[in-house]
């Protein structure tokens, strides 16, 4: 789950998402509370995925 920033619109990164088949699901643009939810969302990944490699 991301915005509509420019990095992730790019050929790279939609390669790699469609790699790891996964999907990727964009918010819509000038929404705040979507964003803060997008950098929740992201957050809560990072530290599970940093908690279950130790």
């Amino acid at each position: 789950m991301t915005d509509n920033g420019f990095n992730y619109r790019a050929k790279n990164f939609t390669r790699t998402i469609l790699s790891t088949a996964a999907h990727h699901q964009r918010i819509r643009p000038h929404t705040a509370k979507h964003n803060g939810k997008v950098e929740c969302y992201n957050r809560t990944l990072t530290e599970e995925l940093l908690y279950a490699r130790d």
